[in-house]
């Protein structure tokens, strides 16, 4: 018995102008990994989406470690765990937060 596949499996066929360079190298790819150019092309095609949704993953990271060392250190600043925004770089490093 043939086996059914699922409806996003089912192959179509797209006619598709390229660039003769770009096939080119599309062509070369494809050889090198032991692929057919319609296979490299549809590889290819899966991981530029595979790649926005990495970059939305990385964009959305970014966004919450920014949110907690914000949120950190203003619990910090307001727990007097920090020194005040005004001291300087040199303060710091030695301790001495007296002004000269």
């Amino acid at each position: 018995m043939a086996k059914k596949r699922k409806l996003s499996d089912t192959l179509v066929q797209v006619g598709l102008r390229l660039p003769e360079g770009l096939r080119r190298k599309l062509d070369a790819e494809a050889g090198k990994h032991g692929r057919s150019l319609n296979r490299e092309i549809v590889r290819r095609i899966e991981a530029s989406f595979d790649l926005q949704e990495i970059e939305t993953i990385i964009k959305r990271t970014v966004q919450e470690t920014a949110n907690f060392t914000i949120a950190g250190w203003l619990y910090a600043q307001q727990h007097g765990e920090l020194p005040p925004i005004e001291t300087s770089p040199e303060e710091v490093k030695t301790g001495n937060d007296e002004k000269a």
